[in-house]
């Protein structure tokens, strides 16, 4: 470690500089205390429970600044590598634990969606309710070879690539090749992303490329956008960020405020970032529109329910444990969804995905999404404390530290494909990685590599600290992960990790970029 002189760089920097600080000091005392105190009970222990949250974040608002300053100037001393050697290093290394993992659950997992995408590019009947593109990249593997594990093989080759190039790029950006190799092992052998990868699906797909878009931005922040003024460089992070947005329909959460981020934080790349813009925007509109229409590609009908799950899990939850506080056209419209005596036996608490799939849609979909988040907040008024706890149990899963793992489910066959496992590959592929996980099962390494929660806080004090020694440019590493979770952690109808794939798999990489970044005038 060595220190350095660091100072504010401009008025903008310190009012960012406070903002994010007084952001982060109510978010920090909240997931650590308010969301645990059951501050909703009432009367006093209400009027406590909000006193000491204040108190909390107030002093928080003080620590915070004066840890950044005390820190600003410590920085460990940068080490380039060429990034080659660490990039196929990187990539054996995802080779045998993919390896291994994919030899347990031969023929690899297979959900609903993994079904449903499969025989569409079987039948070339498409449906955008899973992204078309997804679906055109897995017709593609079969022109090569009609089988599913061979598809689930190129996914995980992809997603080793795209890792294994994030990883030699922080080595050529600083990060030591010891460092940056044992971030890559730890993020591979992560449950959550390990699991994920071995359904064929739009969640690795997109994770693939959102690795590509944080090595780019990765050499953005340590050229000062500079890298952006190669049109070749422009053009290329243009098309991945497309093709991201492409792959799931909600990764515009990540991809749009990159781009924003890159459009005003980097003025010697600004015209770079433009031409990266125009090419996204250009890209989506052609594959969505004479690429989707010439493929007569079926855009659902009825996407509300994708769109309120926050709202249906209050709604569904309050009527399982309080129905007398709900009013008249809100217990009509639940009774006609599902009536009493049909749902009980099928409906999870604080998760609306249980019951989503066992009734009529078009029911759901002649209500307007203003209607249902009405019903949904004067069943919040009716019953707060349940409504809370509603809202605490689903998205717990993004922000709760408390290393509880949630979410995470085994790999299996749950969809309809006649796929059948090979039992002595499977039982070598579990013994290895019995070998692979013995050093993951240590208390701190888990709780850091499994806990979305955890991930993204460390994320935002890391990105607080280099924004004080740095400036504003930090945020287009940390800003797209925020949004993107927190975002998406209002659309949830359950706790399932596998939509987070792509923030575990960024989240300690880019936290080594930070930690790694020079000081503006070494840029």
């Amino acid at each position: 470690m060595k220190k350095r002189e660091t100072a504010w760089q401009s008025r903008a920097h310190r009012v960012w500089f406070g903002i994010c600080t007084v952001c982060l000091s109510l978010y920090i005392a909240y997931v650590t205390y308010l969301s645990q105190s059951g501050f909703l009970t009432g009367g006093v222990q209400t009027a406590a429970a909000l006193c000491a949250f204040a108190a909390l974040s107030a002093a928080l608002c003080r620590l915070l600044p004066r840890g950044c300053e005390r820190l600003a100037g410590l920085s460990p001393a940068p080490q380039p590598g060429s990034g080659r050697r660490v990039f196929w290093a990187a990539l054996a290394i995802s080779a045998v634990i993919f390896g291994c993992a994919f030899a347990a659950c031969w023929p690899g997992g297979v959900s609903y969606d993994a079904s449903n995408q499969w025989r569409q590019a079987h039948s070339g009947e498409f449906n955008n309710w899973h992204p078309v593109f997804h679906t055109l990249l897995i017709w593609l593997v079969t022109r090569v070879r009609d089988s599913y594990p061979f598809a689930v093989c190129m996914q995980i080759a992809a997603f080793s690539a795209a890792m294994a190039y994030l990883t030699a790029t922080l080595n050529r950006r600083g990060v030591p090749a010891w460092l940056a190799l044992g971030a890559h092992a730890l993020v591979c052998a992560s449950l959550p992303v390990r699991n994920t990868l071995m359904y064929l699906g739009k969640d690795s797909a997109m994770t693939a490329a959102v690795l590509v878009v944080a090595a780019q931005t990765v050499h953005m922040l340590h050229t000062r956008g500079v890298w952006l003024k190669r049109p070749r460089n422009a053009v290329c992070f243009g098309l991945t960020l497309a093709a991201a947005t492409l792959l799931r329909h909600n990764a515009i959460l990540w991809t749009l405020p990159l781009l924003i981020c890159a459009l005003l934080c980097f003025p010697w790349g600004r015209r770079g970032a433009a031409l990266a813009a125009g090419v996204t925007v250009l890209t989506l509109v052609l594959v969505r529109g004479p690429l989707y229409g010439a493929l007569d590609v079926v855009y659902p009908d009825n996407t509300t329910e994708e769109s309120v799950g926050i709202s249906m899990t209050i709604l569904w939850d309050v009527r399982a444990q309080a129905p007398e506080v709900l009013d008249g056209e809100t217990a009509t419209f639940l009774s006609g969804l599902a009536e009493d005596g049909e749902w009980e036996d099928i409906y999870q608490l604080h998760r609306y995905n249980s019951i989503k799939f066992t009734y009529d849609r078009e029911l759901i979909a002649g209500r307007s999404v203003t209607d249902i988040l009405s019903m949904a907040g004067r069943a919040a008024l009716a019953d707060p404390r349940l409504a809370f706890e509603t809202v605490n149990a689903v998205t717990g899963l993004v922000w709760d530290v408390t290393g509880q793992n949630r979410g995470y489910e085994t790999v299996s066959n749950s969809g309809d494909l006649p796929l059948y496992g090979r039992a002595t590959l499977n039982r070598l592929g579990q013994a290895a990685l019995a070998v692979i996980d013995a050093p993951l099962a240590w208390t701190p390494v888990r709780w850091l590599t499994e806990n979305i929660g955890a991930q993204l806080l460390i994320l935002l004090l890391v990105a607080l600290w280099a924004l004080r020694r740095r400036g504003v440019d930090v945020l287009t590493l940390a800003l797209p992960v925020l949004c993107y979770d927190l975002g998406t952690m209002l659309l949830l109808c359950g706790d399932d990790a596998r939509f987070f794939q792509c923030s575990m798999a960024v989240c300690i990489p880019c936290m080594l970029a930070m930690l790694y970044l020079p000081m503006i005038e070494e840029a």
